[in-house]
Order: structure tokens, then C-alpha cells, then sequence
């Protein structure tokens, strides 16, 4: 759902979006940028979020459409509320962060509605820094290991190579003319 449910919900908002010349705020995590122990599949799935963000703002700028997305580290929500309740894993997450304190739904809220406003207006493809930037890396190196931000370009988003309907196929080409490019829908997309 990370992965999938976004690219499926920006596919089904593209007649919506080219009619307002719109904006998609992704949301992915601290984690596509720092990977944590014991969660594999977490990290790849944000990280994974982060390239289909960048992939799609190249592909639909053309058509007036912004894709950017933000990254919040550690927020309190109620997903997390039980895990909140040990004090010290509480104060030690907290610590790792640069104003010592996990961050608030209004936090991220802020971000997504600077990405949306038309002060932002030249911006896609972005990922919020700022959110990701709260994140220190933890004392020990089997919780959180810094990586790259940039994953291989040559792999198709899912990590699957023989999909289908890949965002190639489903993105207008930039070489041709608008009349020529293929929709930017597919019933077959699959991911």
C-alpha cells in the first residue's frame, strides 16, 4: 500500500488534476533516506515513494501538474500511541532529533500546505529536506544506517523490470508532440 496506493490514487486523480493544473503532495518517510533495522520493507516502500514522486513530477510537468512530497521523521500519531507509552524509547527517539521532541501532525500539515500553495509554484519533483533532516542517526549502527538518497534510476518503481505498464509507457513521451503521446492512464497499470 506505501508503494502501490500511491501510484494507483495519482493515476485516478490525472482528470481531476489536468482540469486544475493541481498538485500531489506524497507522503513518504525519514526512512526512505535512513535505513532502520527490522524494517526492510518500510524503508524500501518510502524510498520507493520518493523516486515514483520524482518520476511522475518529470513526467506530467508538461501537462501543469506538481508532484512533490514530504518526508516527516518521528510525529506523534495514534498508529504510534502504544509504542509512545515506554518512556525511554520515548526520550531516546526524541533525543535523536534537532529540537529534542517528536514532531506534530500540524508539523508536516505546514509543509504539505506550502508544497500546495502557489508561493511553491516551481516546484516538483521535491522532497521535503527539512522533515528528513530531524532524524540523527542513532548510537548504534544496527537501528539506523545513513544511505543514499538516489536509488539506481534503471530499475522499474516495485523493483519489477518486466512490469506490464511501467511509468515510461504511461508518461507522455517529452520527444513527441502532445497530439502523439500516449494517455497518461492505463487500466492496465499494474505496479
Amino acid at each position: 500500500v506505501n508503494l502501490s496506493g500511491v501510484f494507483f490514487v495519482s493515476q485516478a486523480a490525472i482528470p481531476h488534476l489536468l482540469a486544475s493544473g493541481g498538485t500531489i503532495v506524497n507522503v513518504a518517510s525519514s526512512a526512505a533516506f535512513i535505513g532502520e533495522a527490522y524494517a526492510a520493507a518500510y524503508c524500501a516502500s518510502k524510498g520507493g515513494v520518493v523516486m515514483l514522486t520524482k518520476a511522475l513530477a518529470l513526467s506530467w510537468a508538461e501537462e501543469g501538474i506538481r508532484v512533490n512530497a514530504v518526508a516527516p521523521g518521528y510525529i506523534e500519531t495514534s498508529i504510534n500511541e502504544a509504542g509512545r507509552q515506554d518512556q525511554a524509547h520515548y526520550r531516546r527517539i526524541a533525543e535523536r532529533t534537532a529540537f529534542k521532541r517528536w514532531g506534530q501532525p500540524e508539523d508536516v500539515a505546514g509543509a504539505v500546505a506550502f508544497l500546495c500553495m502557489p508561493a511553491s509554484s516551481y516546484a516538483t519533483g521535491t522532497v521535503s529536506s527539512s522533515m528528513r533532516a530531524i532524524v540523527l542517526p542513532a548510537a548504534s549502527s544496527r537501528t539506523q544506517m545513513s544511505g543514499s538518497s538516489d536509488l539506481a534510476p534503471s530499475s522499474a518503481p516495485g523493483g519489477r523490470s518486466n512490469s506490464a505498464s511501467t511509468l515510461a509507457e504511461l508518461a507522455p513521451a517529452r520527444t513527441k508532440p502532445a497530439s502523439a503521446r500516449p494517455p497518461l492512464t492505463s487500466s492496465s497499470a499494474s505496479m
